[in-house]
Formats: C-alpha cells, sequence, structure tokens
C-alpha cells in the first residue's frame, strides 16, 4: 500500500524513509502510515504540515490500490452472504479477495498471495489458470485496504486461503 521508490515499506522503515527524504514533517509518519492502511489515501495536507512538506511527502512516497472489477455473492443456507471481490492490479492482471462470514459482525477476509497458482489442483479453479507471478507485499497488503477502505467491509481474521499458496512467495507474505 505505503511506496518509496515503487516497493512497500513497513512503519519502521516509512518512518526512517521519512526521516531520510522529507526531514521537517516527518514526525506525522505514523498518522500518515495509519491513515493509509485504515482508508486508503495518503493526505499529507491533512497533518497541518508547511506545503513545502506536503510537496516533499508526496515526491518521494504515495499510497496505490487495486480497482474493484465486481463483487459477486452468494446466499448459504443460513442466509448469510460470501461476497469475492475481484481486483485488477496495475500490470493489469486480477486477483481476489473473499469476506466469509463468520457469524453476526463477524467475517474473515480470505487473500491472496499469488496470481493463479502452480500447482493445479482438480478441484480448484485458480489451479487452471496456471501460475501467472507472485504478489509484492504491498498488493497482498492491499487486499485488505480495499476490503475495509473501499468495500467497507467490516473484518475480523484474515486467512490466506485465496489465490496462490503463500509459502510460495513466502518474503512477501511475511513482510504483509
Amino acid at each position: 500500500v505505503m511506496h518509496a521508490q515503487r516497493s512497500f515499506i513497513a512503519m519502521a522503515d516509512f518512518a526512517r524513509e521519512a526521516q531520510a527524504r522529507v526531514g521537517r514533517g516527518s514526525g506525522v509518519a505514523a498518522a500518515l502510515y495509519a491513515e493509509a492502511l485504515r482508508a486508503g489515501r495518503f493526505a499529507p495536507e491533512a497533518t497541518g504540515v508547511r506545503p513545502e512538506a506536503v510537496a516533499a511527502w508526496r515526491a518521494h512516497f504515495h499510497v496505490s490500490l487495486p480497482d474493484v472489477v465486481r463483487v459477486d455473492g452468494e446466499r448459504n443456507a443460513h442466509g448469510t452472504e460470501t461476497l469475492k471481490a475481484v481486483l485488477r492490479l496495475e500490470d493489469g492482471l486480477e486477483i481476489e479477495c473473499v469476506r466469509v462470514p463468520m457469524g453476526p459482525e463477524r467475517n474473515t477476509l480470505c487473500i491472496s498471495s499469488q496470481v493463479g497458482c502452480r500447482h493445479a489442483c482438480a478441484f480448484c479453479e485458480t489451479g487452471a489458470m496456471g501460475f501467472l507471478r507472485d504478489l509484492s507485499a504491498a498488493e497482498i497488503v492491499s487486499q485488505v485496504v480495499v476490503s475495509r477502505a473501499v468495500l467497507g467491509w467490516n473484518l475480523r481474521n484474515i486467512v490466506f486461503m485465496g489465490m496462490g499458496e503463500p509459502l510460495h512467495n513466502y518474503d512477501a507474505t511475511k513482510r504483509a
């Protein structure tokens, strides 16, 4: 979600990068990072820093999220609805994340770690498409941000049960 020079960075790294790149005004790093994860937006001007600090923030950092292509729903016998969101990444490839109801006000989000899958299990539609590529840590985290900030889904749990095998993309999965 949060990028510096086109790569995802964790909060601690973001604070260090902010101090090095922005200098004055970097004290708002934690608030900017939290807002990016909560609301999916990057708004340094909303923190009250000076215009030159805003320009420095914008020159070095940004938030990007995948586009929501569609959301499909399916009701179960208990009347709750499982929702699948298809998300388009910057390179045009599509992934899925799925909101599964687990009880009143309890939803689990199944997120993807890869585009496609190399296992080709007979029961799995994802395997039929083959393996296209690993997701970056930012692309993995962005599924959660889109689910909460764009789709308004209330989530309690997150599991790596979407497209792909998370252990085959261990480094990015661990960072996410």
